[in-house]
């Protein structure tokens, strides 16, 4: 273990202040479900977290395939893709994909796929990627 492990861990970490200082708000959308005791049907409810998001730049830019001059490589992610971190210490939960949600400025984005990134052996922050729902 090394003194760096301590220092990007946790909510006074340097990971969450950077979060806090360069992100902004999403909502990360926990979904549980509890039973309706009359009809026995299961009812969906959410459980939400406020987070400090930054995102990545690669949605930004868009080059479609028959665009002029363009070429397989020329391909980027659309706007409905969604990718980018925020620290660990925000959630408290377990985040599941395909069945957890992430809302920026207003649009909600179904997770894909989720890594937990380490510093040593701290878990710092999680990186996501995220589908328009």
């Amino acid at each position: 273990m090394g003194v760096l492990d301590y220092v990007f861990d946790g909510e006074k970490g340097l990971s969450a202040v950077l979060h806090e200082m360069f992100g902004a708000q999403a909502t990360i959308r926990i979904k549980s479900f509890e039973r309706d005791e009359k009809t026995g049907s299961m009812i969906p409810s959410f459980v939400e977290y406020e987070v400090p998001f930054i995102p990545n730049p690669l949605q930004k830019t868009v080059a479609g395939l028959n665009a002029p001059n363009a070429s397989r490589s020329d391909v980027r992610v659309g706007e409905y893709i969604l990718s980018g971190t925020f620290p660990k210490s925000a959630v408290s939960v377990v985040i599941t994909p395909e069945k957890d949600t992430i809302v920026v400025d207003g649009i909600e984005y179904m997770i894909q796929s989720l890594e937990l990134l380490k510093v040593g052996s701290k878990e710092v922050q999680y990186s996501i990627t995220a589908k328009r729902c």
